[in-house]
């Protein structure tokens, strides 16, 4: 982002803006909050990739961890999942939308 400081901000969806929450902190204290894993990077690449290959995209931190660490084969307690990235063709309905927006909208 350009001309954004370092910090934790609160995104206001009213003003579709930034508010500043704590701008004493820095980059190192952020990184250390998150393991110093780029997650957020990660899945701005992946959703900007899949965007121009023209696939949705898909990113939770709703997942059966313990499972998906098993299905991962991932080495405990070193490895862990902390979230999941998807991306795909939507599967569209009768009328040519995205079957979620039948869902939405009843039809």
């Amino acid at each position: 982002m350009v001309d954004v400081r370092p910090g934790l901000y609160y995104y206001d969806p009213v003003r579709h803006g930034l508010v500043p929450l704590r701008p004493d902190v820095g980059r190192a204290e952020l990184e250390h909050l998150t393991s110093h894993q780029c997650f957020f990077d990660a899945a701005q690449g992946f959703s900007m990739t899949a965007t121009v290959l023209g696939l949705g995209t898909a990113v939770t931190g709703a997942i059966r961890d313990s499972d998906t660490d098993d299905l991962l084969r991932l080495l405990q307690p070193g490895e862990f999942t902390t979230f999941a990235m998807a991306c795909g063709r939507p599967r569209l309905g009768q009328a040519g939308r995205h079957a979620a927006s039948r869902a939405v909208t009843g039809t």
